[in-house]
């Protein structure tokens, strides 16, 4: 995580934000990059909606026996919240205290 939280912070020092930021777009998706053991993944059909009346723009998961095709993605179906959460803190924590050295 730390890695990451340092390339935010360079990259957005180069937009020149002073001091440099670091927006979290979405920490747990950086957390699984980094850890993929953090959550149980299972293959599911994925498409996004682009006509439908309810659903235009959603993501939709078709669950039903025999949908498989080349559309298949990995779904995250179970996290490790809790430890998710304390390695997260622990290094927000880190990184208050030490800075970018």
């Amino acid at each position: 995580m730390l890695q990451i939280i340092q390339f935010m912070m360079d990259a957005y020092a180069d937009f020149g934000y002073n001091p440099p930021i670091c927006i979290l777009h979405d920490p747990l998706a950086a957390g699984v990059a980094v850890h993929t053991d953090l959550i149980e993944a299972k293959k599911f059909h994925v498409e996004v909606e682009t006509s439908g009346k309810l659903t235009r723009g959603m993501t939709v998961i078709d669950q039903r026996i025999g949908t498989e095709n080349s559309s298949m993605a990995d779904v995250a179906v179970e996290v490790e919240a809790q430890r998710f959460t304390a390695e997260f803190m622990e290094s927000l924590l880190w990184w208050t205290q030490n800075g970018t050295e």
